[in-house]
């Protein structure tokens, strides 16, 4: 009976919030500048573009009303229907009554919070314990995509909602409740409201596969309950796309009168696939530069589009995840953060595949070269980052597409080292009375 009692009274105790306290208290201090309204990150898109506009509807929403028409841009412009900006998002009707640095400030860091106390939620509903949970929140806030996307604040306000709508639709698969889908719905109409429409539709795809391969569906009668679990994820897409339709229908009117009406050629779409060297970011945060400002940003696009840099902690410690006990979470997460690295590199994955094919095959070890019988390569892999060093036959600081150069040079390199020039890659023997080695053409890396 008195273990009975004791079990109540941990029940109705209190939860403990002090890892929301501690993910607080680390926001804040990271943006405590902004938080004393010290000053505003005028940086990047910040500068050109979110603060004026922040500014204009700012006043305009305190002098009356919504503006529908923004006379001070060429002869007139339709500004709310600028997607970018979220004049119909409500968290931005909320500080837009707010001084205009005040508003701009607090709304960013709101979002912070925002996204933080949404993942812990998150994890504690997967059963991860409250450290955990709280391990995952702030790297999640403060890592890569957060801190680099801040001067593109409908971003991080978009992003902030995604744990949420995987609450609710964690809660609708385990529970088996068609009200968490249409709260999930409900998310989605929020995060197409804030601007930036991209994460909303990804997020209908990662959820199609969640949804499918879900562990509730075990057992008995797996295909009607994937069947319900499909209705209910396209309610939840209806209820998303009928609440985002006041801002997406004027933002596609609008884009009808763009270069992108119509949809955008493969060649044009292709200009943000990401060079597969760029990865070594993830691990290296500094290699190709750092700062917004990309005073000496060294690699492809732009710095806020490809740091992904998320700490050397967190890294570490998610390969831990995959040990027994496994959870369908961690792998499922695996297998998604694989895909979408896979499917970044665009064409040039694809095509690094299969110049990497050809390369092999035209390029294969013969069988009359021993692993004893030659030297070290002849190249200087220490030597071989940009901006410090120019290869004599593929470097071309003048090139216009100097980083794609670069790139295509490391990717040479790296096989001809790898397959021609290296120990590993002599797996033969020479032949006996020949002292003559194969020719294999010289590549190498030269010093500024």
């Amino acid at each position: 009976m008195r273990r009975s009692h004791n079990c109540l009274l941990e029940e109705v105790r209190p939860r403990r919030i002090w890892p929301l306290v501690v993910t607080a208290l680390v926001v804040g201090a990271y943006f405590h500048s902004m938080l004393f309204l010290d000053k505003v990150p005028n940086i990047s898109d910040i500068r050109t573009y979110y603060y004026p506009a922040w500014t204009y509807f700012s006043h305009a929403f305190k002098s009356g009303g919504p503006p529908l028409w923004c006379s001070g841009i060429y002869c007139g412009f339709p500004l709310f229907a600028d997607s970018e900006m979220g004049v119909f998002y409500p968290v931005n009707l909320l500080f837009f009554q707010l001084p205009a640095t005040a508003g701009f400030n607090y709304s960013i860091i709101f979002h912070y919070l925002l996204g933080g106390f949404f993942a812990f939620a998150y994890c504690r509903l997967i059963r991860l314990s409250r450290p955990a949970s709280l391990f995952v929140a702030i790297p999640f806030v403060l890592g890569g995509f957060f801190l680099s996307h801040m001067v593109h604040p409908n971003a991080v306000a978009t992003a902030a909602w995604m744990p949420l709508f995987l609450y609710c639709l964690e809660r609708a698969l385990a529970e088996k409740r068609l009200s968490f889908y249409a709260l999930a719905g409900g998310v989605l109409g929020v995060q197409s409201l804030s601007g930036f429409l991209m994460l909303p539709l990804v997020e209908m795809v990662l959820a199609l596969f969640y949804v499918i391969f879900h562990p509730s569906h075990r057992g008995e009668g797996r295909g009607s309950s994937v069947l319900r679990a499909l209705g209910g994820l396209a309610l939840a897409a209806g209820l998303g796309a009928g609440v985002g339709m006041i801002q997406n229908l004027p933002s596609y009117n609008l884009v009808q009168n763009s270069y992108r009406a119509g949809g955008l050629s493969e060649q044009v779409s292709n200009i943000g696939s990401l060079p597969p060297a760029q990865l070594a970011g993830i691990v290296l945060p500094r290699l190709f530069g750092a700062g917004l400002a990309q005073g000496d940003y060294l690699g492809a696009w732009t710095f806020e589009e490809t740091y992904t840099y998320i700490g050397i902690m967190p890294l570490l410690f998610a390969p831990a995840a995959l040990f027994r006990p496994r959870k369908w979470h961690a792998v499922f997460f695996l297998f998604a953060g694989v895909v979408s690295v896979l499917l970044s590199l665009g064409d040039r994955g694809r095509h690094s595949c299969s110049t990497a094919r050809r390369a092999l095959a035209r390029r294969r070890p013969p069988d009359s070269w021993s692993p004893l019988a030659g030297g070290m390569p002849r190249t200087s892999p220490a030597a071989s980052w940009p901006g410090c060093v120019r290869s004599t036959r593929d470097w071309r600081p003048t090139d216009a597409c100097g980083w794609d150069a670069w790139g295509r040079a490391v990717g040479r390199g790296a096989r001809r080292v790898a397959v021609g020039r290296s120990g590993v890659g002599r797996l033969g023997s020479r032949r006996r009375g020949s002292r003559r080695r194969p020719r294999w053409r010289c590549w190498s890396w030269t010093a500024r």
